[in-house]
């Protein structure tokens, strides 16, 4: 189940519950053609939208001009 589009530095994000507290995460930069970055974790929605932002973060910190 998609849990809405959010934003993090710019940087568009999606959450989808997979049930039994396992998530996947994807995001979405302009930058690199918009070629989606994703990823999966365990834990609550909290803790996946972390996950998701940390990821972000370092895509960011290697993707700087």
């Amino acid at each position: 189940m998609q849990k809405g589009e959010n934003g993090h530095k710019g940087v568009e994000y999606g959450l989808t519950d997979l049930e039994d507290g396992k998530w996947s995460w994807d995001f979405y930069p302009k930058k690199d053609d918009g070629a989606a970055q994703s990823g999966e974790t365990r834990g609550t929605r909290e803790q996946a939208e972390i996950a998701c932002k940390s990821a972000i973060d370092a895509w960011l910190r290697r993707n700087s001009d």
